[in-house]
């Protein structure tokens, strides 16, 4: 998997067909890798972001034939991929985005929502669906390469705050980032009984770079990027 993912690395700067095709390639691999698949119709794929080359997911994931749910904290980044038809559905509740989720789920409906919210809080609430995992495939492309300048907004505060808090408090921001990359390993976590993997596409090593600093015995990776298997 990681040679076919590195082979389109060449495409992943001239634009959004390049994107697109990698994170296609890699959600299908992941797929038949560790679900065992071909096809992904009914599978729920969970991940962040949808602004710059994250953005793609949400069209890639339908591609695959998926129900792919996609977090972010943005308005501006989520309504903008809304409007140019990379997501089909916008959603601003978590509860309501779970029954979303059911129902495509039994429908078997490949759909992309954009749920705006933090990933963090996303994560907590699939977690706390106790009767039923709702969820087989997560991504995170969040920019963790640079996670206190932007890169990683905490769950702790919204965008907008933590706007604020990142210029005029560096210090306890970065303290943030860290504590809520605890709180999303720890959701991540109770969801992971085998079934659940992590791809963090081209910001694989850095996301788990980060994640290893504040959780050093979460993760056991032969690869330095794309897919992690969380146990």
């Amino acid at each position: 998997m990681c040679a076919i993912t590195n082979k389109v690395g060449s495409y992943a700067y001239i634009g959004p067909q390049g994107i697109v095709h990698g994170t296609t390639l890699t959600i299908l691999n992941a797929g038949r890798k560790y679900l065992g698949l071909e096809d992904l119709h009914g599978k729920v794929y969970v991940s962040s972001g949808l602004g710059g080359m994250s953005g793609a997911q949400g069209k890639a994931g339908v591609i695959c034939n998926c129900v792919t749910v996609i977090a972010e904290v943005d308005p501006a980044a989520l309504h903008k991929r809304h409007q140019q038809g990379w997501i089909q559905e916008v959603m601003t509740d978590l509860d309501a985005a779970i029954i979303r989720i059911r129902r495509a789920r039994q429908q078997k409906t490949p759909v992309a929502i954009g749920v705006l919210c933090n990933v963090v809080a996303l994560w907590q609430r699939l977690a706390a669906e106790q009767d039923e995992l709702l969820v087989d495939l997560g991504s995170d492309q969040t920019s963790l390469h640079n996670p206190n300048n932007g890169g990683y907004y905490p769950v702790q505060l919204s965008f907008e705050e933590a706007q604020i808090v990142m210029v005029n408090n560096p210090a306890r921001f970065k303290e943030l980032v860290q504590e809520s990359l605890r709180i999303q390993v720890d959701a991540i976590n109770s969801l992971a009984v085998g079934r659940v993997c992590i791809d963090s596409s081209c910001m694989g090593s850095c996301l788990c770079s980060a994640w290893i600093s504040v959780y050093s015995y979460v993760f056991v990776s032969p690869c330095p990027c794309r897919v992690t298997f969380i146990r």
